[in-house]
C-alpha cells in the first residue's frame, strides 16, 4: 500500500478535540519528550515529537497507518517534563479514538476495574517482557488503567485509606 505524503492542513482540527489541538500547536519541538520516553529505549523508530510533527503537519495516511499512536505507555513522562504543558496523553487519546472510529479496535484494551481504554495489546507485551520473572505483580496488574493501579496499591499497601480509618 502506497501512502500519501501530500499534507492535509485540516487533518488536526478534524482528529483532536479543539482543545487538543489548541495544546499541541504550543509545542516547541525541543524533543524532551523523547529524552525521557521509556519506549524510544526499547524501539529504535518511536519518538513523540515525531508524532506531533506529523500530525501538525497534517501527513494523515501516515499517522493512521503507524503503529506508533498504539506503542505510547501512557506513563506520562513526557507530560511531566514538557516546558509548554503538552497533555501527549490527551493527544494520543484523540488519536486513538480516530482509528477507532474507522473501526480499528483489534489492539485496544480496557481496564479490568474501570472498563476505561487505557492500553494496548502491543504495549502490554512489551510490558510484559519488561518485568523481570522474580518481581512478583499483582493479580490482573497490568490490565488495570493507571489510576486503578494507583487506587490497588494504595488499598493493598494502606487497606484503611478512604475508609474513615485512621
Amino acid at each position: 500500500m502506497k501512502l500519501s505524503v501530500t499534507p492535509d492542513p485540516k487533518f488536526g482540527l478534524e482528529i483532536l478535540t479543539p482543545q487538543n489541538a489548541a495544546n499541541i500547536r504550543g509545542c516547541i519541538q525541543c524533543g524532551k519528550c523523547s529524552s525521557v520516553c521509556p519506549l524510544v529505549r526499547h524501539r529504535e523508530h518511536y519518538s513523540p515529537i515525531e508524532v506531533v510533527k506529523s500530525v501538525t503537519l497534517g501527513l494523515k495516511d501516515i499517522v493512521l497507518s503507524s503503529d506508533e499512536i498504539w506503542l505510547c505507555l501512557t506513563c506520562q513522562a513526557c507530560t511531566k517534563i514538557c516546558p509548554a504543558g503538552i497533555k501527549f496523553q490527551n493527544f494520543m487519546d484523540d488519536l486513538r479514538g480516530a482509528l477507532k472510529g474507522k473501526g480499528v479496535t483489534d489492539y485496544i484494551l480496557r481496564c479490568k476495574r474501570c472498563g476505561k481504554e487505557f492500553t494496548t495489546t502491543p504495549i502490554l507485551k512489551f510490558a510484559e517482557k519488561m518485568i523481570p520473572k522474580e518481581v512478583k505483580v499483582y493479580e490482573d496488574y497490568l490490565m488495570l488503567c493507571p489510576q486503578c493501579k494507583a487506587y490497588v496499591l494504595l488499598d493493598k499497601s494502606a487497606p484503611w485509606y478512604g475508609r474513615g480509618i485512621i
